[in-house]
Parts: structure tokens; C-alpha cells; sequence
């Protein structure tokens, strides 16, 4: 893995921890807003693998949607409803 440069435009992963594989216990102990403190701050400090930096030119209002746009795909795609 590449690491996030310091001062990089990024977006948080929900799960930080849950990069690929299935679910473990351990991972949902990484979910923003659950056990884990939320985003409602102006800077968190977030997992290194948990984070996808921003494109140049992508507006921070369209950034912002791409996390929860994926975990709700995601679990539409494994037959769970978001939520």
C-alpha cells in the first residue's frame, strides 16, 4: 500500500479496519459512527488503509457522498438493506 501523503484530500472507509475479505468481528470494532467516534469534525484522525484520496477537480460535496454511496452498493449487492 501507498501511504496517504500528509495534507493529501481524502475520504474515510466507514469500516477503517475491513479492506477485503469477509466480515470479521474485529472489523465492525473499526466502523465510523458505531463503536468508533464519527466524522462530524472539521479533522479526524483516521486508519492509513482506511482512507481514499480524492481525485483533483472532484468537489468536496461529491467526495464526501462516495464512502456511504459504497457501503450502501455494497450491501444491496450481498442482499442486506442499508441502513
Amino acid at each position: 500500500m501507498t501511504e496517504v501523503q500528509v495534507g493529501a484530500r481524502v475520504v474515510g472507509s466507514f469500516h477503517q479496519t475491513w479492506i477485503s475479505g469477509p466480515m470479521l468481528p474485529e472489523h465492525l470494532a473499526g466502523a465510523l459512527g458505531g463503536p468508533r467516534d464519527g466524522v462530524l469534525a472539521e479533522y479526524v484522525v483516521l486508519e492509513s488503509q482506511g482512507v481514499v484520496e480524492v481525485p483533483q477537480g472532484m468537489s468536496d460535496d461529491t467526495a464526501v457522498s462516495y464512502p456511504t454511496a459504497g457501503r450502501d452498493g455494497f450491501l444491496c449487492y450481498v442482499g442486506r438493506t442499508p441502513g
